[in-house]
Parts: structure tokens; C-alpha cells; sequence
């Protein structure tokens, strides 16, 4: 019990550090001093002009941005939204509360990525067209602003779970959780920069011209 109580002590410092430096690096990118480090947090990088933007190494600093925002929203959402619907619901002790709290975050986080989703790709060229996929392969090197949004925020919360799991009292699942999260880290990073791989054995012809690029730059 003690353990525990340390620890969540410890997770109510540390969320209340990030939402303290999201704050501190937006100041401190706006102020104009040459900051270039929090300017590098607060935006999109690489854009390849006529609003597109490519993946590159620069992306970890929005990522990292996107981790501290995400934690202290994680907090936040756990203390003030889903703590009182629990009370409410009469799940209030125990490790059954701790669950219901970090559920609800989650629901909220898949529930907004699902639409989010859904939102970019309805409408697009891959419509019911998986062959178009690969034409033109990558299409991370031309993306629009709102999806690369969507991979940087992908990869900011798998990082930030990571981060949280490891603070927050451990719940029986721990190294599940943990395994999960590394597996989804490690899958969408490298699409992130590369896009995702045809399956073994898909009918290149379908394709088109587009196709050879893969082997230079998958995963």
C-alpha cells in the first residue's frame, strides 16, 4: 500500500511537471529569443512546400512535445472527468477505480484517433483502392498538415502509455501493457517515415510504376 502511494504520488508530480513545461516551451517558443529547440516542439517540421510535409528526424522534438501535452491531458482527464463518473458508477476503490480512470483516457484517445482517422482516409485515393497504396510509394514524403498531425500524435501517445505505465501503480497486466506498447511503437515509427509494407506475395502488377520504391525505403 505504501509502494503504491508513493508511486501515485510520484505520477501526480510528474503530470504536474509536463503540464508546467507545455506551457514554459509555447512561451518560450512565441517569445521570439531564439529558442529553436521549443519553436522545433510546437510545430510541424520538415514541410517540403505548398503545404505538404515530409518525415525526418526533426519529428522527435514534436513527438516529445506531444508526450508531456498528452500526459498532463491524461491527468487531467483521469481526475477531473472519469474519477467523479466512477464515483458516480460506484467504482471508486481500489485497483478497480485506478482501471476505470485509465480506461476512460483510452476510450477517449481511440475514439478521437478512429475518427480522426477515418476522416483522413475517407474520400482519398486509397477509398476502397488498397492497389493505390503503393503508387507513388511513399506518401509520407508529400503529407498534408493534418496527417502528419495524425502520425505524430499516433507515436506521442504509444510513448506517453509507455511513460505513464511505468510511473502509475502497476496493475497486474504491467508487462502486457508494456510489451503491447512496445510492439505499437515499434510498427508505427518506422511507417511513419517509410508508410506501411505490402504483404508478402501481393500482386505487384496491381500496383503499377509506383511499386519499386518499397524495397528502397520499407521497413
Amino acid at each position: 500500500m505504501a509502494e503504491e502511494h508513493s508511486r501515485t504520488g510520484l505520477e501526480d508530480a510528474i503530470s504536474g511537471f509536463c503540464a508546467a513545461s507545455t506551457m514554459a516551451i509555447v512561451a518560450l517558443a512565441k517569445s521570439g529569443e531564439g529558442f529553436g529547440w521549443a519553436e522545433k516542439m510546437t510545430a510541424l517540421q520538415h514541410g517540403n512546400g505548398g503545404g505538404k510535409f515530409a518525415a525526418g528526424p526533426d519529428d522527435a522534438y514534436t513527438v516529445a512535445y506531444g508526450v508531456l501535452l498528452l500526459t498532463a491531458l491524461r491527468k487531467i482527464a483521469m481526475g477531473g472527468v472519469f474519477g467523479p463518473l466512477g464515483d458516480a458508477l460506484g467504482v471508486s476503490a481500489g485497483g478497480d477505480a485506478i482501471k476505470f480512470r485509465q480506461q476512460g483516457w483510452v476510450f477517449v484517445y481511440y475514439t478521437t484517433a478512429f475518427c480522426w482517422g477515418l476522416s483522413e482516409i475517407v474520400g482519398s485515393a486509397y477509398w476502397f483502392d488498397t492497389a493505390a497504396l503503393w503508387r507513388g510509394y511513399p506518401h509520407t514524403a508529400a503529407m498534408s498538415p493534418t496527417f502528419k498531425l495524425y502520425f505524430v500524435a499516433q507515436l506521442s501517445f504509444w510513448f506517453h502509455m509507455v511513460f505513464v505505465t511505468l510511473i502509475e501503480p502497476w496493475q497486474k497486466d504491467f508487462v502486457a501493457m508494456i510489451v503491447h506498447h512496445a510492439i505499437t511503437i515499434a510498427m508505427s515509427a518506422p511507417s511513419s517515415v517509410a508508410g506501411p509494407r505490402p504483404p508478402p506475395g501481393a500482386d505487384r502488377a496491381a500496383a503499377g510504376a509506383g511499386w519499386a520504391a518499397p524495397t528502397a525505403w520499407g521497413c
